[in-house]
């Protein structure tokens, strides 16, 4: 057979394979996090993923510059009766619709999970949920400490994986740990500390995003508000 009659228009099974080897690849960039995912044509979310994304708030920059990373922010995959949804610690922790999650970012999304999927047993996942759920409503922790009174986003993530599934996703940090030394970062400190605990514990997404235990299996392009014409 010769060039033409591959690339010939009348080669139905030709053009079939061309296409199929275009979505393997989209499939491979994607879970390699090299292009961006759709929602449901590369990969199928699954309950226990992790997702990243960077937010613009009063305390975005000051995070980034302090742990190096764009990525301020992260919540757990939970699937409910109507879709997925995100458990996240914003104002209060809260279930957040999965592509209201995603579109709010600024940036691409990462989306992690186990690399030992077989962790996460439906008993497992119970488990998870409930303990998820003993720090439902919880107000956000604005100072970043160690305990359940408030609660921050990788905070939460971290406990539900340590409390619900056994497993500690990255060690533990403390407060001295990250860069504090911009200008930003200690304004934040000061307006948010009398004293600042140098030796609290704590995580940042930027921290779970490097674990050994996850792996990346996609990012995912927000999709913005169409801006709406004035006539």
């Amino acid at each position: 057979m010769n060039q033409g009659t591959i690339w010939s228009a009348n080669s139905p099974l030709s053009w079939a394979k061309v296409r199929a080897m275009a979505l393997a690849l989209t499939l491979a960039l994607a879970w390699l996090g090299l292009g961006q995912a759709p929602y449901a044509l590369a990969f199928e979310f699954q309950e226990g993923d992790i997702l990243f994304e960077g937010l613009e708030t009063s305390q975005s920059l000051a995070l980034v510059l302090a742990t190096g990373s764009e990525y301020t922010h992260c919540g757990v995959v939970y699937k409910g009766q109507d879709g997925f949804y995100v458990y996240e610690a914003v104002a209060v922790t809260s279930l957040t619709p999965l592509k209201e999650f995603i579109n709010r970012s600024k940036i691409p999304v990462i989306v992690t999970r186990l690399k030992d999927r077989t962790a996460l047993t439906p008993e497992v996942l119970a488990q998870m949920k409930e303990k998820g759920r003993e720090i439902q409503g919880k107000p956000y922790d604005f100072q970043f400490l160690w305990s359940d009174d408030h609660i921050y986003c990788s905070e939460l993530v971290y406990k539900i994986y340590q409390r619900g599934a056994g497993l500690e996703l990255v060690p533990l940090k403390r407060f001295q740990d990250y860069n504090l030394s911009h200008p930003v970062v200690q304004a934040l400190i000061e307006k948010r500390f009398p004293n600042f605990p140098r030796e609290e514990l704590a995580v940042a997404p930027a921290d779970l995003l490097k674990s050994p235990y996850l792996v990346k299996v996609a990012t995912i392009k927000p999709k913005k508000a169409k801006k709406t014409k004035k006539s």
